[in-house]
């Protein structure tokens, strides 16, 4: 993308990338919480989400500092692929999934993973456990075929639940708000780049510290009440963005509409981090 000569090159380099966050969405919560001990395996799936939204702030202080020079978006894209190609080096030395190895009867292989994990006294429990999980989903997988989620109606409620508490999660605009934040921020009157990039940076700023604030009310106020007023708070900043454009859309500099946009953005992520947020990772 930093290289593309033209648009078509820069979208398709766009896929690519879209592709490679899908993948990493799906693996990346299930490879922590397999790999990882259970007493903490919550809070490092979790700390996952916490470094996404932590890594999207860094990215737009960056962008700040790139915006006086020559070529700033080339900058942008092409600095962003070094800590990609630093990540890709290590984790070639990461172990492979114990309950996958399992999976595959690759029971020794599994073994010397566990090992590294837990200490000698629980290492046979877990390995038991371990044994008699991959039996069960071994015959689990003879008994119910794909269309069962369809037929069967626990598994379809659960599907249902599943993917569309994801699939709202995209509808609400997240990945529209997050990467295209500057160019709100200019919509709204802000035309300055650096002044967009700024703004951009406290929204960003408010992600990841909703994320915190997330982790942290999520055992205390439960998983449904603190998405269904992460939800009120969403719809409420939405309606808030929509009468701001509006109005805004009839002036020509920066007025009390521009600066309600800005507000509208930053409730937006305020409230979408802390509750709707963090099912990306759970």
């Amino acid at each position: 993308m930093a290289a593309a000569p033209d648009p078509y090159v820069l979208i398709a380099g766009r896929l690519l990338v879209g592709i490679g966050i899908g993948i990493a969405s799906v693996t990346a919560p299930v490879y922590i919480a397999e790999a990882s001990p259970s007493e903490i395996r919550g809070g490092l799936v979790s700390t996952n989400v916490l470094m996404i939204t932590g890594g999207q702030f860094l990215s737009y202080l960056i962008n700040l500092a790139f915006t006086q020079v020559p070529g700033t978006w080339r900058w942008m894209l092409g600095v962003s692929g070094l800590p990609a190609i630093i990540q890709f080096l290590f984790m070639l030395f990461l172990p492979e999934s114990p309950r996958w190895l399992f999976m595959k009867n690759r029971k020794n292989e599994a073994v010397d993973v566990l090992s590294k994990i837990y200490d000698f006294a629980r290492l046979e429990d877990e390995v038991d456990f371990l044994t008699a999980q991959s039996e069960e989903d071994r015959q689990k997988r003879h008994d119910i075929s794909f269309w069962d989620v369809f037929r069967v109606k626990e598994l379809r409620l659960a599907f249902i639940a599943g993917a569309g508490l994801l699939a709202f999660q995209q509808f609400a605009g997240i990945n529209t708000v997050m990467y295209y934040s500057p160019t709100i921020v200019q919509m709204a009157g802000f035309y300055s780049n650096e002044m967009a990039l700024f703004l951009s940076l406290v929204v960003a700023a408010m992600n990841a510290g909703g994320t915190v604030l997330g982790i942290y009310l999520i055992d205390y106020a439960g998983r449904k009440k603190l998405a269904l007023s992460s939800l009120a708070g969403v719809i409420a900043s939405l309606v808030i963005l929509a009468v701001s454009f509006f109005n805004q859309s009839h002036e020509s500099t920066t007025g009390i509409y521009g600066w309600l946009a800005v507000a509208g953005l930053a409730l937006y992520i305020g409230c979408f981090s802390p509750g709707w947020g963090l099912y990306h990772g759970l």
